[in-house]
């Protein structure tokens, strides 16, 4: 095959030249693409045509490839593992202890020594309504064969449910029972201290604290132990179950007595009262002192949650003050004695004259035969007045006796002259006054 070429020219610059080649080369096409010719000068073609310089083509800059910055590669936080909380090992239960309950029978079951704290729950049913019970449930050192051997006790008497505080049975708060109805019975016993507290929750109510520091029965102020449970009923029966002995529960906080030092001590008191003057019921220790304080008594006492009484002697024989337990009704936070016991203070007495009205009087004639014969003593002035209208106080020692004589003797003075003489030397002691 033979060469073929085709050129077209543009212009009077340059061609485009097209050349296909088959079986050979295009030949020697010459810088401007267009065929050599021989002869050309000075880049001149030989038909006067001027070739020009073929155009500089720009170089193109790189466009520059970005570094690419490393993705950070976040270190992963452990997942913790949670520390296995341990299953809590449940406290057995102790086994309750089968307690017999037959009438007439001192019914004794032995539980382990206890010397320092304990408590004793269980369940009571009487058989009988009140006033068709008493049955009594206490502990004691060994085996008890009669009531006298029981330190801490309680009872379903003819009263409603009662426990022994010392030498007599009382409770903090009447609680009467029905037959065929349980009891739940917590008895919290301090065996060193010889004292307990017992709360009782009735069927389908709540709990009630009965006692609190109760003291052990008189006979047993000295025991040193515990190892037995008795019962025994002389009327009607009482069945008991759930009884189950533990560590020593917390109490509900004691009462105190108030801070101060008039405190004297706790007092046995009987139906002739040791301070005669009775001043009052549901009192707080304050206000009963403020009651003597009033009267002129150098005494305050209260006694079974808040009765108020006042004199001028200290009578019977003083008990420990554990005896005095019982809250006052009106402040729970203080102690107000307890059945027959009165918790004594002293009071910083004034004196204060109680002399009679005032107003002018025709005649003044003043007998007083009862001062007692020792100083300490307490008495009733006995007096006689004339046209004065004065109300005689009573429970009076010697000296406060003289002093209100010679207190009449002086308003007699000032009201009338004195026609015969007044001495106080004799526990008879008189004047008479006329206008």
């Amino acid at each position: 095959m033979g060469l073929k070429l085709k050129i077209k020219k543009i212009g009077n610059v340059g061609a485009v030249i097209f050349c296909s080649l088959l079986l050979q080369n295009c030949g020697n096409l010459g810088n401007s693409g267009a065929p050599s010719t021989a002869g050309t000068n000075n880049g001149q073609s030989s038909g006067g045509v001027q070739t020009p310089s073929p155009t500089p083509i720009p170089t193109v800059a790189p466009t520059p490839i970005p570094t690419p910055k490393p993705t950070p590669v976040s270190t992963p936080i452990p997942t913790p593992i949670p520390t296995p909380v341990p299953t809590p090992i449940p406290t057995p239960k102790p086994t309750p202890i089968p307690i017999p309950s037959v009438a007439k029978t001192w019914n004794n079951v032995a539980i382990p020594s206890q010397s320092a704290g304990f408590t004793a729950t269980f369940d009571a049913v009487p058989a009988a309504p009140v006033g068709g019970e008493d049955s009594t449930l206490g502990f004691s050192k060994a085996a008890a064969t009669g009531y006298n051997d029981l330190g801490p006790i309680l009872v379903f008497s003819s009263s409603g449910i009662q426990m022994r505080n010392g030498g007599a049975y009382g409770n903090l708060v009447n609680v009467t029972y029905a037959a065929g109805t349980s009891y739940h019975i917590q008895m919290n016993i301090n065996t060193s201290a010889r004292i307990y507290d017992v709360y009782v929750t009735p069927q389908g109510q709540s709990q009630i604290l009965m006692a609190q520091n109760f003291a052990f029965r008189s006979e047993q102020s000295a025991v040193s132990s515990l190892a037995n449970f008795a019962n025994y009923s002389d009327i009607g029966n009482v069945t008991i179950s759930n009884f189950v002995i533990s560590a020593l529960a917390v109490s509900a906080p004691a009462p105190s007595k108030p801070q101060t030092s008039s405190y004297v001590g706790c007092y046995t008191d009987q139906s002739v009262r040791g301070l005669p003057t009775s001043l009052g019921a549901s009192t707080t220790v304050e206000s009963c002192i403020a009651l003597a304080k009033a009267q002129g008594l150098a005494y305050a006492g209260v006694q079974f949650g808040g009765s108020c009484f006042g004199g001028n002697a200290l009578a019977y024989v003083q008990d420990p003050d554990t005896a005095c337990n019982m809250t006052c009704t009106a402040n729970t936070k203080e102690i107000c004695g307890g059945s027959n016991l009165n918790s004594i203070y002293a009071v910083s007495k004034t004196y204060v004259p109680m002399l009679p009205p005032s107003g002018s009087t025709t005649a003044c004639l003043v007998t007083i035969t009862s001062c007692p014969n020792s100083p300490s003593s307490v008495g009733v002035l006995s007096d006689t007045f004339t046209d004065v209208g004065y109300t005689t106080p009573s429970n009076v020692n010697q000296a406060e006796c003289m002093q209100r004589a010679s207190d009449y003797y002086t308003w007699c003075a000032s009201t009338a002259p004195v026609k015969s003489s007044f001495t106080i030397n004799s526990m008879v002691m008189q004047t008479t006054i006329y206008p």
